[in-house]
């Protein structure tokens, strides 16, 4: 094995970047109205089943902005999730594999 990362859970989960609030909404059509929106409160990339995704540097407690600028405009939301990294997406960032352990990592690789 070869190391290649080295820190505490947390501040390897950080180098991945910041948490993401995932919002779908109930209507698609207004979609590009809530992308403008809430660029004004992170970054907006495209997230899971057609929904946003949006950066979420304080965690948790963006949801309730997120869920506050979409209802101010009449957006009405379908589902919100937070997502921070995994110790899995740390794991699949710095080797390339994922920890499945079905068998596609070459032989005798460790992180």
């Amino acid at each position: 094995g070869k190391l290649v990362a080295e820190g505490t859970p947390d501040a390897l989960k950080e180098r991945l970047g910041e948490p993401l609030v995932h919002v779908e909404l109930l209507v698609e059509s207004r979609l590009e109205e809530a992308r403008r929106l809430l660029g004004a409160l992170g970054e907006v990339r495209d997230g899971r089943d057609g929904g946003l995704a949006v950066s979420a540097a304080t965690g948790a407690r963006a949801i309730a902005p997120v869920v506050r600028a979409l209802d101010d405009a009449g957006i009405e939301v379908d589902t919100v999730e937070m997502e921070e990294p995994t110790l899995d997406d740390v794991f699949l960032a710095v080797t390339g594999h994922t920890t499945s352990g079905n068998g596609d990592s070459a032989e005798g690789e460790a992180a």
